[in-house]
């Protein structure tokens, strides 16, 4: 699916928290996402194994995320993880190609429709 339509209206939690978030100012946005990053990052090192020398750099990019990942080190945390995480084979994490990257994008689709 490339979207999904929902009555928010008639939604009891999700309107408020839509409402709180849209409020939120650019100083608390920047900060939490930051945090976003930075525990993205964290779980992606914890997913390769410790003798890795990408787990240190990832660590360390996780370490310098700045307010708003303005340095954009999700980006380049990602870049290290999937080399890494697929070293057997050469991949590109692209949403039109076959073989893995379909099964990524069934596992993403199953895991955001729980």
């Amino acid at each position: 699916p490339t979207s999904i339509l929902l009555p928010l209206a008639d939604h009891s939690t999700l309107v408020p928290r839509l409402q709180l978030q849209i409020a939120l100012k650019a100083p608390s946005r920047k900060r939490l996402w930051a945090e976003i990053v930075r525990e993205k990052l964290r779980r992606q090192a914890e997913n390769l194994p410790t003798e890795y020398p990408a787990r240190d750099k990832i660590l360390d990019l996780a370490r310098n995320v700045k307010s708003g990942d303005a340095t954009n080190r999700e980006a380049q945390g990602a870049k290290v993880y999937w080399q890494n995480w697929l070293w057997q084979q050469e991949f590109r994490r692209d949403r039109d190609t076959a073989g893995i990257n379909s099964m990524l994008n069934c596992q993403w689709a199953l895991k955001r429709g729980q």
